[in-house]
């Protein structure tokens, strides 16, 4: 059976990058990555210089990113390598509670949203994106998003990336390009229709959703779903009937370990709409080759995530559930996990 997307032809793109890498390096990318909430800890990554280059009129991107603050001057630069930055040098020397206001506050009512995450360890930004968004539609829930990457800074593995947002004392670098907010793609978060995959065995559907997606996964069957609920009532809601198929097939997976970083059972994050779009990249044209399922299977795990950006899209829960299917993967994990069984 194909994987079912509502296609780009109805203006739908759907990805969830690597939020399906093998689960079990959950708890080392948990370790290595932080997010980046406040600006503090990354003012001077990009020391005193400022960008040289052009400056060009652009009232729009002024009109963006512009401060509530009082400011002495603001101005559009554009390199020799194309890029655009907006640069703007404040009256006095911007503090930590200004740096924040003007990410996480200011810039989301203009729905602009920053996300950067990095090295714990090194304290360098590792992944960094500004993205814009725009809501077309209710029904269905269309969303149009304008973004801009920060790139490595060298070649070698784990290397840092432009910051996109920097902070020197009086001044604020915000790296753009050309196309930010004006050149848009789209996608529609919540379909009419439904994607028309079978129901997940088991634990079912869960109500008030829509189907996104279903694929297969070398020995994995994913089954991909979109509410309006919060996640917390998806956990509640899944959380006896996975319980009591754990305890049919007899995987003791402990209940304790289910979170944030849990290898299985149910799975409570956050995903970026980057991640969305790019996993319907990944993931387009792949098949389930079984339309009936084998006996032996198991669910490894049910993910609600919240999807980060604007407050419209906070409303909505992704929900994967993960199938493993074959005799030899569900004994291995049933015998894996078989010492945490009550006596």
């Amino acid at each position: 059976m194909e994987v079912r997307f509502l296609g780009e032809g109805r203006g739908l793109e759907f990805s969830l990058l690597t939020r399906f890498i093998k689960p079990m390096f959950a708890p080392l990318v948990g370790a290595l990555l932080w997010l980046v909430f406040s600006n503090s800890s990354l003012a001077g990554l990009l020391g005193p210089s400022l960008p040289k280059g052009k400056e060009v009129e652009d009232p729009y991107l002024v009109q963006l990113f512009e401060p509530e603050f009082p400011y002495e001057s603001i101005k559009v630069i554009e390199t020799e390598e194309g890029k655009r930055y907006v640069v703007i040098k404040a009256k006095r020397s911007i503090d930590d509670r200004a740096q924040s206001g003007y990410c996480y506050k200011m810039l989301p009512k203009r729905n602009i949203v920053l996300y950067r995450a990095g090295s714990e360890w090194t304290k360098t930004v590792l992944v960094a994106e500004l993205t814009m968004y725009r809501f077309p539609s209710e029904r269905p829930y269309v969303v149009e998003y304008s973004r801009i990457v920060g790139q490595p800074k060298s070649d070698k593995p784990w290397a840092p990336v432009e910051s996109l947002v920097e902070f020197d004392g009086r001044y604020i670098i915000v790296q753009v390009d050309k196309e930010f907010g004006r050149v848009f793609r789209r996608f529609v978060l919540y379909p009419e229709e439904d994607a028309g995959c079978p129901d997940p065995p088991f634990v079912g559907r869960y109500p008030n959703s829509r189907s996104l997606a279903c694929f297969a996964e070398e020995d994995r069957v994913v089954f991909v779903y979109v509410t309006r609920d919060p996640k917390e009532a998806v956990f509640d809601y899944y959380k006896p009937l996975l319980k009591a198929h754990y305890d049919s097939v007899g995987f003791c997976y402990p209940e304790t370990r289910w979170g944030p970083n849990g290898l299985y059972g149910l799975v409570m994050r956050s995903i970026r709409l980057s991640e969305l779009v790019d996993l319907s990249r990944q993931k387009h044209g792949t098949r389930i080759e079984d339309v009936v399922l084998p006996s032996e299977k198991i669910i490894l795990d049910i993910r609600a995530d919240n999807v980060t950006g604007p407050a419209e899209m906070k409303k909505h829960t992704l929900i994967r559930i993960r199938l493993a299917v074959g005799n030899q993967i569900v004994s291995e994990l049933v015998r894996s996990w078989k010492r945490y069984c009550a006596n």
